[in-house]
């Protein structure tokens, strides 16, 4: 920054001042005086522009540390909303749910299921904050017109994704204990999915998710509740790979002992794949395997006396990728409220997971009507 060189000496009140560009106090760009001092005008102009400099390169400094000061504050002010986001998140995030089991239209017609849900989320990164949320309506009825014939069928819509299941299948009972079933429906690895038109297949865990879901299949299962149990099932799948679409044929295998529950395929492919769920009063554990592609597993533990605290972790290995595709852990609290107005109560749960695939902290609340208590 340059001085005119026409500076005139007239000494004024010990201030040199400029005849053409009058510069007074009150006009100087950085607003000081120049004290008089005997001195060449060439010294005059060094010493103004070395002061000049001086304070270019103070300016700077101070506009460095600012900046590292506002990302230190940026991030603390990061960490404060993140924690009261979470908080938020668990106060306010809500899936609810609607559902009707069970109800007889008439001598031959049941609606088994009716369900609307709602299901809401947020996860927490720490670069990112995202959240979820899906609407399901769905319902099941069976039409039985004689007491070893019936004819079944469910659909769910979900309105987020505009995505629709609908199943369609027909049951024969030769035996009490021997079931038939043909049509489009869940296979007998499909049944240690979740039931479709309820609220843990709109919360559907990873592993679960691993097991093959449903399509045109025959089964066979000999069924003796609570004790002994096995099947067997073909299945035929459209499957499309590439956008070329090829059938294939799958072959299951069922076997169950009391708390125990083991499913096996073979497909077209030429791959295995197994499903082992074991459940106790305080531990269940589901295991999938597909043959070289995943294994996951899903266990949950409950605690307390009333056993409504549970820790959760569910887990995927992918062995094409040799990564973990997937592992979320954390731990959810259940309620159940009194009656209301002695017909129903309010039940739910909520809980804090962290997931690890996405280094998120994810939030969940659940609120439903349960029956009401005896």
């Amino acid at each position: 920054m340059l001085i005119k060189k026409n500076l005139s000496r007239r000494k004024k009140n010990n201030i040199y001042t400029d005849t053409e560009n009058i510069l007074t106090p009150s006009k100087v760009r950085w607003g000081f005086y120049i004290p008089y001092v005997d001195c060449s005008q060439q010294q005059v102009l060094s010493i103004i522009n070395c002061f000049l400099g001086i304070l270019e390169y103070t300016e700077s400094v101070k506009k460095i540390k600012q900046k590292n000061n506002l990302q230190k504050q940026n991030i603390r002010i990061m960490k404060k909303l993140c924690t009261i986001v979470i908080i938020i998140i668990v106060c306010m995030t809500i899936n609810g749910k609607a559902q009707i089991t069970n109800v007889k239209l008439d001598d031959q017609v049941t609606l088994d299921r009716a369900y609307v849900g709602f299901l809401g989320g947020g996860a927490f990164g720490i670069d990112t904050v995202s959240f979820l949320g899906s609407v399901d309506i769905g319902a099941a009825a069976t039409y039985r017109p004689a007491g070893w014939l019936a004819f079944s069928g469910l659909g769910v819509y979900k309105i987020d994704t505009k995505n629709s299941t609908a199943h369609f299948w027909t049951q024969i009972n030769p035996h009490k204990k021997v079931t038939i079933s043909v049509g489009y429906m869940g296979t007998l690895a499909s049944e240690q999915r979740p039931k479709k038109v309820t609220n843990d297949d709109q919360f559907i865990t990873f592993t679960a998710n691993n097991v093959p879901g449903g399509t045109y299949n025959i089964k066979i299962v000999a069924d003796s509740v609570g004790k002994f149990g096995f099947g067997i099932c073909v299945a035929y799948r459209n499957n499309k790979l590439k956008d070329i679409n090829f059938q294939s044929l799958e072959y299951q295998a069922m076997l169950k002992y009391n708390w125990m529950k083991i499913s096996g395929w073979y497909g077209s492919d030429k791959k295995f794949g197994s499903a082992l769920k074991i459940d106790f009063p305080r531990v269940s554990n589901i295991t999938s395997w597909r043959q070289d592609q995943v294994l996951a597993n899903f266990f949950c533990l409950k605690l307390g006396k009333k056993k409504d605290y549970q820790f959760i972790s569910d887990n995927g290995y992918d062995f094409r990728t040799k990564t973990l595709v997937r592992s979320e852990t954390g731990f959810l609290k259940t309620f159940e409220s009194p009656n209301i107005a002695n017909s129903f109560c309010i039940g739910g749960l909520f809980g804090i997971t962290y997931k690890h695939e996405t280094k998120s902290i994810n939030a969940y609340v659940f609120i439903h009507p349960s029956p009401k208590h005896k």
